[in-house]
């Protein structure tokens, strides 16, 4: 009996356990309180750090080849402003050039010539000759001064004219060329200005018309200069807008004149060696005397 009583009582004191889901095995891992803890499959896992990898090589590599791409891009040549030079002097064409008084309707300049401009670059002269087809003239009449100004593409040249004391003359040529020019590397555009003041060129009396035939040249810079080549112009005084009476420059008169001297320089030495030689035959004995 005594022996009964005491397993009753140890069963009573013995604890009672009960089985929980909570209490089975898994693979969950326990928070740890202030992170984030992340269960993934870990072949899941592995492909999402593939395709993850995959991108960034493929970003590096897009933008690898963009830099590359980039860094090897060439500049645009330059695109050459204005007309060529040529390296062959060849003669201008002559342009017809008037300008009109607006007020009275008459032409108050009247101008022929061919002009061309020499450009000296690295000890080598350059050439380039107004086409007057292209080229547009504008110009401004006055009393005592007159101008008119060739528009052409890549540059332009004004003549100013100043009447004084009755005779007129050039006073003042201002002209400018942008040209494209070869480099050593790459194509350029090169700019030339040239302007001369306080001058008296291609005088001529207000009644007349100046003109030259012989090529003119006038410096307008140390490596700009310009020609102008069968000239005829007369700025005042148009008379139902026709040149006046002619006058011409020194070298058209000296080249007309010259030969004129030569004549006559040659006939009066002959008619001197003539005369000479008439005196010395006179003087001769008239036959042998007897002895």
């Amino acid at each position: 009996m005594m022996d009964q009583l005491l397993i009753f009582l140890l069963l009573v004191k013995m604890p009672v356990y009960t089985a929980s889901p909570s209490s089975a095995p898994n693979n969950h891992t326990t928070p740890v309180p202030g992170y984030t803890t992340t269960v993934a499959n870990h072949s899941t896992d592995s492909q999402a750090v593939h395709k993850t990898t995959q991108s960034a090589n493929q970003t590096t590599a897009s933008g690898t080849s963009h830099t590359t791409a980039s860094s090897n891009r060439t500049e645009p040549t330059l695109i050459p402003v204005g007309p060529a030079l040529s390296p062959k002097s060849l003669t201008p064409p002559t342009g017809n050039y008037t300008i009109t008084n607006n007020t009275t309707g008459t032409v108050c300049i009247k101008a022929l010539m061919g002009i061309q401009f020499t450009v000296t670059r690295n000890q080598r002269k350059s050439y380039f000759n107004i086409n007057p087809n292209s080229t547009e003239a504008r110009g401004l009449c006055g009393e005592n001064r007159s101008w008119f100004n060739l528009n052409f593409s890549g540059g332009f040249v004004k003549f100013t004219f100043i009447k004084n004391d009755g005779i007129y003359y050039v006073n003042e040529i201002e002209a400018n060329l942008l040209s494209s020019a070869i480099g050593d590397e790459t194509q350029m555009s090169e700019d030339y200005h040239g302007h001369i003041v306080d001058r008296k060129l291609f005088k001529a009396a207000v009644d007349r018309s100046f003109k030259c035939t012989n090529q003119q040249e006038v410096p307008l810079k140390c490596n700009f200069n310009l020609y102008i080549v069968n000239t005829q112009f007369q700025a005042f005084n148009i008379i139902n807008g026709q040149f006046d009476k002619v006058q011409e420059c020194l070298v058209d008169m000296n080249e007309r004149n010259i030969p004129i001297v030569l004549c006559v320089s040659v006939t009066g030495l002959g008619l001197i060696i003539l005369v000479t030689c008439l005196l010395a035959w006179q003087r001769d004995p008239q036959g042998f005397e007897r002895i």
